[in-house]
C-alpha cells in the first residue's frame, strides 16, 4: 500500500491532500474475474479509508477490462466489455441474413430478439452436457423437456414436501368413464377382436402416473403437477419417433429404442430431472416453438443457428496477461481507445462493499444464487 500512496501522492488519512494529487484519474484495474472483483474491492476500501477526498473529488475510477475481442482488420479489433454487448453484436449479424418471427409469424422487435438470444445463451451447452451425461439424443432430450416443463414446479424444500405430503394424503378421484368406452372395453375382454380406440382408453385411465415415488431430492425441490399424464407424454414422443418406446417401470418413465440412429434407454428419474431443472427454466421463459427463415424451430435449433454466426477470429479474455500492451492501451488505457470507466461516489463505494461483504458472509447464498456463464469457466 506504500507504493500506492507514493505513486498517487497526497499522503494519506487526516494528512491527504487532494491538491497534490498527481493524476486527473487514478485508476484501478483487474481482471473482470471473481479474483479481479476482489481485488477492485480491496482497494475501492483502502481508498474510501484513506483517500476518501479522492473520491469526493471525483477522481477514483474502475476500469472495466473486456471480456471479449474480435478481430476486425489487421489494425482494428473490437472489444466487448459484457456478454449483453457481444450478444447484441452477434444479433446484428444473425439478423443479416435471417428473419425470425414468433410461431404465428408475428414480427419480433429487435429489443425482444436481444433477450431472446441473450436468456438462452447457456442453453444450446447445457442441453448438450445433460444430453451427453444421460446419454439421450440431443432432439429427443428438448422434446421431453417441452413435455415435462408445464408440469414441473419449483420451490423451498418446505413448500415442496407439504404439497407432496398434501398428494399422497388426498383420496385418488376417479375419472369419470363413458358408458361406451365401458362397452367397447367390455367388448374387447370378451371377443378380443374389438378395436379399442387408444385416446378413449387414456381419457379412461383413473391413475396419473408421477415419473418418480418421490418427488423432493437431495440438491433441487420441485414438485410434479397432478395433471401430468405419463401416457399422452408417450403418445406424443411416439408420433415424433417411430422407433422410441416408452414404458414405466415402479413409477419411473424409461425410453428406449432408436433416435436418429443412436440407441436410447434412459430413466426419466430424479438424477434426470434435476440435472435438466435449468434448462426446464430456460423453457418455461420461452415460446417453445419459433420461425426461422419461414421454418418452424426449437429453441435448441434457433440457438445452434445463432451461436453459428460466433466469428472464428474471437478472443476471450480470462486475465490481463492474455493481452499485449497495444491491446491493453486499446481496451481499456487510452482515453482516444475504446475504454469503459467507472467513477466512483461515496455512496456508490460503500454500496459495492457492503454488496460483496454481504455475499461473501453468506457462502450458501452465494452459491444458491450464482449465475455463470458456460464460456466462464471453459
Amino acid at each position: 500500500m506504500a507504493a500506492i500512496i507514493s505513486l498517487v501522492g497526497g499522503g494519506y488519512g487526516r494528512d491527504f491532500d487532494i491538491s497534490k494529487v498527481k493524476w486527473d484519474k487514478v485508476v484501478a484495474f483487474a481482471d473482470a474475474d471473481a479474483d479481479g472483483s476482489h481485488i477492485d474491492c480491496l482497494l475501492l476500501r483502502f481508498v474510501l479509508m484513506y483517500m476518501p477526498g479522492l473520491i469526493e473529488a471525483g477522481k477514483f475510477y474502475r476500469a472495466v477490462p473486456p471480456l471479449y475481442g474480435v478481430k476486425i482488420s489487421k489494425n482494428n479489433t473490437r472489444y466487448f466489455t459484457s456478454t449483453l454487448d457481444f450478444t447484441k453484436y452477434l444479433q446484428s449479424i444473425f439478423l443479416k441474413s435471417h428473419s425470425l418471427t414468433d410461431i404465428k409469424n408475428r414480427a419480433i422487435s429487435y429489443k425482444d430478439c436481444t433477450g431472446i438470444f441473450y436468456r438462452n445463451r447457456n442453453y444450446v451447452r447445457d442441453l448438450e452436457i445433460v444430453s451427453d451425461t444421460f446419454a439421450i439424443d440431443a432432439d429427443l432430450l428438448e422434446n421431453v423437456l417441452y413435455e415435462l416443463a408445464p408440469y414441473i414446479e419449483l420451490g423451498s424444500e418446505e413448500l415442496v414436501c407439504n404439497m407432496a405430503a398434501k398428494k399422497k394424503a388426498a383420496p385418488k378421484k376417479k375419472k369419470a368413464v363413458s358408458k361406451k368406452t365401458k362397452e367397447t372395453v367390455k367388448k374387447a375382454k370378451a371377443t378380443k377382436k374389438v378395436a379399442i380406440d387408444e385416446d378413449e382408453m387414456d381419457d379412461a385411465e383413473e391413475e396419473i402416473l408421477p415419473i418418480t415415488n418421490d418427488s423432493v431430492i437431495n440438491k433441487v425441490s420441485y414438485f410434479i403437477r397432478p395433471e401430468f399424464n405419463a401416457k399422452k407424454m408417450a403418445k406424443n414422443l411416439k408420433k415424433k419417433y417411430q422407433f422410441l418406446e416408452v414404458e414405466t417401470i415402479n413409477g419411473i418413465i424409461l425410453l428406449k429404442g432408436l433416435v436418429n440412429s443412436r440407441s436410447q434407454y434412459v430413466f426419466l428419474n430424479d438424477k434426470f430431472i434435476s440435472s435438466c431443472i435449468e434448462l426446464i427454466n430456460i423453457i418455461k421463459g420461452n415460446d417453445e416453438y419459433y420461425k426461422l427463415d419461414g421454418n418452424t424451430v426449437s429453441i435448441y435449433t434457433l440457438m445452434k443457428a445463432f451461436e453459428s454466426m460466433t466469428p472464428s477470429n474471437i478472443t476471450r479474455y480470462k486475465g490481463l496477461g492474455e493481452q499485449d500492451g497495444y491491446q491493453l492501451g486499446e481496451s481499456a488505457m487510452r482515453p482516444d481507445g475504446s475504454r469503459t470507466l467507472i467513477r466512483y461516489t461515496i455512496e456508490s463505494a460503500k454500496e459495492e462493499i457492503e454488496s460483496i461483504r454481504n455475499t461473501e458472509s453468506n457462502m450458501y447464498a452465494l452459491l444458491r444464487d450464482l449465475k455463470v456463464d458456460r464460456s466462464e469457466v471453459e
